[in-house]
Parts: C-alpha cells; structure tokens; sequence
C-alpha cells in the first residue's frame, strides 16, 4: 500500500484558499478514480472536486465550513500496489521523453538562412562588448543584406539589395 496526498488545486484564476462547502466521501470510504469527493467554494464558484486516484480515503483536512489554501493536503489516499506500479509505469515514460528531450537538445541544429543572420547579428554585437571594433548599423546590415539576395531566387542576378543609414529621428527636427 503506498499514500497519494491531493493538494488543493488553483480553482480559478489567483484563488489563494477555498472554503470546504461539502464531502462526498468519509474516511475509510473506497473511492474511484474520478469519483466527486468534495465540494469547494471559491470567490466566484462552487467547484465539485474528483478524486486523482483509486482507493480508500485516509484523511480529510477539515470539515464544511474550513478555509484551505491552495497547494495544502485536501485528501490523503490510501492506494493499492497496481496503483503505484502505474505511477511507476508512468514515471519511466516521463523520464524516456526527458531523455529523447535531451538528445534533441544537443543535436546539431541546421541553420536557415534567418539563423545564419541573427548568428551574423550576435557576432557583431559580442564582437562590440569584447572591445572589438564598434561597428555603425550600415555596416553591421551590409553583410545581412548580401546573405539576404544570396538566398533570394525571386530577385534577378543583376538587382542589388543597398544598406542606407536611417535618419535619426532628433535629426528631421
């Protein structure tokens, strides 16, 4: 036999507590998965609460009329062997997708041609904050915009693409 301690869940948007309005259920009552144990009153409803698990109820936290706040035991469950081999079940699927997460996390990513061009943005800006040469935004976009009609096949080959410095606005003053 193993214990699954039910937390008070958020019921509503930024509830902090709920007020305990009814119990379906009394301690030493076997319950079902899903199965109305409760009912809470928030500011804005009344919210039917269902049991997380199979099996036999051990502990409420307080009678009708009490204020639990969110994230407190509401219910402790006792829960049979099957159950916690489920959950056992379940933790190592979770941690088989954390895995696949982390593999595809360190593969090597391809770049696209916008990638290639924010990697060309943060290489000029890293390259001013290490006391590398400050370069002017004309001449930080003049690369960008050659990769840009490099990977352009819409435009013609003779059509070039020209950085212009933009006026300041304190400028048109």
């Amino acid at each position: 036999m193993s214990e699954y301690i039910f937390k008070l869940p958020d019921l509503g948007e930024g509830t902090v507590e709920s007020e305990i309005a009814e119990w379906h259920v009394a301690v030493g009552d076997e319950v079902t998965e899903e199965q109305i144990v409760g009912t809470m009153m928030t500011d804005k409803a009344a919210v039917e609460i269902s049991a997380p698990v199979s099996g036999k109820v051990k502990k409420l936290a307080g009678e009708p009329g009490d204020i639990v706040p969110v994230g407190a035991a509401l219910i402790v469950f006792e829960t049979n062997a099957a159950a916690a081999a489920d959950d056992a079940t379940d933790a190592a699927a979770q941690q088989e997708q954390q895995d696949q997460r982390e593999q595809r996390e360190k593969a090597p990513a391809r770049q696209t041609s916008a990638g290639k061009a924010a990697a060309a943005q943060q290489a000029t800006a890293a390259g001013a904050t290490r006391g590398g040469p400050l370069r002017s935004p004309v001449s930080a976009i003049a690369p960008l915009a050659a990769q840009a009609q490099a990977g352009c096949s819409s435009l013609p080959p003779d059509v070039e693409i020209e950085a212009r410095p933009m006026l300041d606005s304190s400028a048109r003053r």
